[in-house]
């Protein structure tokens, strides 16, 4: 008597713990449960990652790999239905091979604890397991060359080493503070590392996320590596080192190398935009009339032009002693600028080096809009080059630079000093995490020996951070 073949995965959704399918799929979708709760387990499990898009945290899905996994010509009903009933937002605004779709968690499901369920329908486990064995490129289905598809293959087989305490990464997570841990998040993050279910998700802007990147740092001591903790390696002040190269690699080719494994950054096409004003000590310009210009004011110092400018040469020795955080916050705190003890609180403390750290980002390298802000002023008054330098990147787009920045920040991380890493006959874990490189215990000599290579082959030093990960 034939028997039917019992098909079976080791996969498991990451769901909030109110969440029903059955309460929004009607009539014929009624039977796509699955193919809804792999749609809200991606999203979540990207959120998680950290891939979100800024404070909206916002994710795009791989429209192709949905047609594959999810029922033929449902996909697109199953998110209408989802988005109707309230359980994902969408943001709609995209353009047709520039911008796409982006989705997130409804805010409603903040607080829910995260559910394991395992998928019932043969159909959608047969396409499950077929897209999971396909090689990483055809999986992911991304636009990458052959050498990054490899190296992402490479990167995904390193988690298969790393061990995880299921216990100590539970009891860590129930000690975070509830907003610390949004969507159970971190729950979804132990559970794929313990079942081993890994990801290398790269973005179209060069910037890596994956099954880690996501992880609380106070869940961190629970990974291991041959039975010790993790150690990490990490380039101090790492986007503003890079800026500070960049801005010196437009301004001064002299001070450059021959060999740049970093392309130079511009913006994506010129246009009509305002000048700021600039100063230094030795030179001033004004020019507030409109000018089509595709290349920055250059300014030099004016008794010998091939010196770097003062503050270049300032910003510069700063970022790469790293210590540029820590100058500008005692500038900030000189200057007498405060920040709220917490969000929308009354009562003021000094700047930290956090708030600088985080309004660096929103204020100078990505900021959005013509706000006064006095954090942009200060720095503009110390580093008016560097200042002009950002203006110009970003007069078509504020998020040019900051995309521009974490891409170079990949290609050296991943694509050069990992990459070297990899190929060492010692065989040392090698997991990234943005500007930094995880590895054993007693491996960090090795790492740091990549980072010292690949800062030669660069022309310029940065400083390095070892400590536990």
């Amino acid at each position: 008597m034939y028997k039917k073949k019992v098909i079976t995965t080791d996969f498991s959704f990451g769901l909030p713990s109110s969440f029903k399918a059955s309460d929004h799929l009607k009539g014929p979708l009624a039977k796509r449960e699955d193919d809804a709760n792999y749609i809200v387990s991606t999203i979540l499990r990207r959120q998680a990652m950290g891939a979100g898009h800024g404070e909206d945290d916002f994710v795009t899905l791989n429209a192709a790999m949905l047609n594959i996994i999810v029922a033929k010509d449902d996909a697109k009903k199953i998110l209408e239905a989802l988005e109707t009933g309230g359980v994902i937002d969408i943001d709609h605004h995209y353009v047709v091979g520039k911008y796409s779709k982006r989705y997130r968690l409804n805010h409603k499901f903040v607080w829910d604890k995260s559910v394991q369920v395992k998928p019932t329908n043969s159909r959608f486990i047969r396409a499950l397991e077929r897209e999971r064995q396909r090689p990483w490129k055809a999986r992911q289905n991304v636009h990458v060359d052959a050498k990054t598809s490899d190296l992402c293959q490479q990167m995904e087989r390193q988690y298969y080493r790393m061990e995880i305490n299921p216990d100590h990464a539970y009891e860590l997570i129930r000690k975070l503070p509830p907003e610390s841990n949004p969507f159970d998040r971190q729950t979804i993050i132990v559970r794929d590392l313990i079942s081993k279910q890994f990801e290398v998700y790269p973005t179209r802007w060069g910037r890596f996320y994956n099954s880690i990147s996501g992880l609380h740092s106070k869940v961190r001591p629970a990974l291991q590596f041959k039975g010790h903790s993790l150690q990490a390696v990490d380039v101090k002040n790492s986007q503003p080192a890079l800026l500070g190269l960049a801005t010196q690699q437009h301004h001064h080719p002299t001070h450059t190398p021959t060999h740049q494994p970093l392309h130079p950054i511009t913006p994506p096409s010129p246009t009509t935009t305002h000048q700021p004003p600039l100063s230094t000590p030795n030179h001033r310009h004004h020019n507030h009339h409109p000018t089509t210009t595709t290349t920055p004011i250059l300014l030099y110092d004016s008794e010998n032009p091939l010196k770097l400018l003062s503050d270049l040469e300032l910003f510069v020795s700063e970022v790469k002693e790293g210590r540029f955080y820590e100058a500008f916050q005692a500038e900030l705190n000189n200057k007498g600028v405060l920040v709220a003890t917490e969000k929308y609180a009354r009562t003021k403390r000094q700047m930290e080096r956090e708030d600088v750290k985080e309004g660096f980002m929103t204020h100078v390298l990505a900021k959005k809009g013509n706000y006064l802000s006095e954090f942009r002023n200060i720095f503009a008054d110390r580093y008016p080059t560097i200042d002009a330098y950002i203006r110009w990147v970003n007069q078509a787009d504020y998020r040019t630079l900051i995309r521009e920045l974490q891409g170079l920040e990949a290609k050296f991380v991943i694509h050069n000093v990992a990459k070297g890493a990899l190929l060492l006959p010692s065989k040392p874990l090698v997991l990234t995490l943005h500007d930094c490189i995880i590895c054993g215990s007693g491996e960090t000599d090795q790492i740091e020996d990549e980072f010292e290579r690949a800062f030669r082959e660069l022309g310029f030093h940065m400083a390095l951070d070892t400590d536990c990960f």
